[in-house]
C-alpha cells in the first residue's frame, strides 16, 4: 500500500473530500483526522504539503524508477519556484530513484522542507537528506545510506555493508583470480604449476589487490588472528 502525492486535491463529492492525485487516487478518499492533521502541519508551516508514503508492499510500495516517473509527471499540480513539504514514511528502495526525486522538488519548487513522524530508511534517508529543512518526530528514525548488492547464490539481495559477506566475497574473488592468473601463466610459460605457483602468489597485480582489500577487514570482529 501507498499514498503518494499532494495532500489536498478535492472531489466534488460534499462534504470536501482529499484524495492523493497519484496514489491510490480518488477512489480512496484520506481518512478526515489524517486530512485535518495534514491541514494543520500546512497552517503551522506555511506551505502546502505532498505526501510520500508506502510500506514497501503493492503499487508504488518502494522508490524506484516507476515511482520516480510519477512524480516527474505530477510536476504542473506543483508549485513552481515555491518550496513545499514532504511528509515521508518510506523504507526505502533505489537510491538513484530517490537523488532524483529530490531534484524534481528542488528544482521545480525550488527546494522543500522533509517531515518525518515516524522512519525513512534507506534510500528514503537519501532523499530526506536532499531537503533544505529535515523535521524529525521525537521517536523518528533515518537509517543508514547501505547498497544494495544482488547475492546470486543466495537468490535475495542483501547489504553491502555485511561484513561476513564481504569476507566471502573477497575469498571467492580471490580464488578465482587466482585460478586465472595460474592458467596464463601456464599457457604461456608452459611449465608446471608447482613451478609456477610461488611466482604466481608473489609476483603480479593480484596479490597486491587483494591485500589492499582484505586489510580494510576488521580482523577483530570476524575472529582472526593477528600476526
Amino acid at each position: 500500500m501507498a499514498t503518494t502525492g499532494p495532500a489536498l486535491v478535492t472531489t466534488p463529492a460534499q462534504p470536501a473530500q482529499y484524495y492523493a492525485s497519484i496514489h491510490p487516487g480518488p477512489q480512496n478518499p484520506l481518512p478526515q483526522p489524517f486530512v485535518d492533521a495534514v491541514r494543520g502541519i500546512e497552517q503551522a508551516i506555511s506551505m502546502p504539503v505532498w505526501m510520500f508514503l508506502h510500506n514497501g508492499e503493492g503499487t508504488y510500495g518502494e522508490i524506484d524508477d516507476k515511482l520516480r516517473s510519477a512524480f516527474f509527471e505530477a510536476r504542473p499540480h506543483m508549485p513552481t519556484n515555491s518550496p513545499i513539504a514532504l511528509l515521508v514514511e518510506s523504507p526505502g528502495g533505489q537510491a538513484k530513484s530517490a537523488y532524483q526525486i529530490a531534484n524534481i522538488f528542488r528544482r521545480h519548487c525550488t527546494g522543500f522542507t522533509a517531515l518525518v513522524p515516524r522512519y525513512a530508511k534507506s534510500a528514503a534517508t537519501l532523499l530526506v537528506l536532499g531537503a533544505d529543512t529535515i523535521i524529525l518526530n521525537r521517536y523518528a528514525e533515518l537509517g543508514p545510506l547501505d547498497a544494495q548488492l544482488y547475492d546470486s547464490e543466495r537468490e535475495e539481495w542483501a547489504s553491502a555493508l555485511n561484513e561476513v559477506q564481504s569476507l566471502e566475497r573477497l575469498h571467492a574473488f580471490g580464488m578465482e583470480a587466482a585460478d586465472q592468473t595460474m592458467f596464463l601463466l601456464v599457457g604461456r610459460t608452459r611449465k608446471k604449476t608447482e613451478t609456477i605457483l610461488p611466482h604466481g602468489i608473489r609476483g603480479g597485480k593480484f596479490p597486491g589487490a587483494m591485500f589492499v582489500l582484505f586489510c580494510r577487514i576488521n580482523g577483530c570482529l570476524h575472529g582472526i588472528p593477528s600476526a
